[in-house]
């Protein structure tokens, strides 16, 4: 496996054109550009690329205590605490 770790949109879109990673893990708020915009781009040049996006803003809502939803946010706690630094992308090749 191989990663990448992109400061800015731009220069994850530029990467991604080298890398052609197979998934991007981005945080949802990005200096340059919105990332799901970043994301679509790449999604453009790169159409089998899956797209993760995250957030360690805290929103002001109440969720369902259900297992499934406990069990999902768990993997995504997992995930993201390995990209954990705030307004990044990052670009991985399996």
């Amino acid at each position: 496996m191989e990663s990448h770790i992109c400061s800015s949109a731009a220069e994850a879109i530029e990467h991604s054109c080298v890398l052609k990673p197979d998934l991007i893990v981005s945080d949802l708020i990005l200096r340059d550009m919105s990332a799901i915009e970043a994301g679509c781009q790449i999604r453009n040049l790169l159409p089998d690329c899956a797209v993760l996006f995250y957030s360690g803003a805290v929103l002001n809502r109440t969720l369902e205590d259900s297992e499934s939803q406990i069990a999902i946010g768990k993997a995504l706690l997992q995930l993201a605490a390995t990209a954990a630094r705030a307004q990044r992308m990052y670009l991985i090749r399996t």
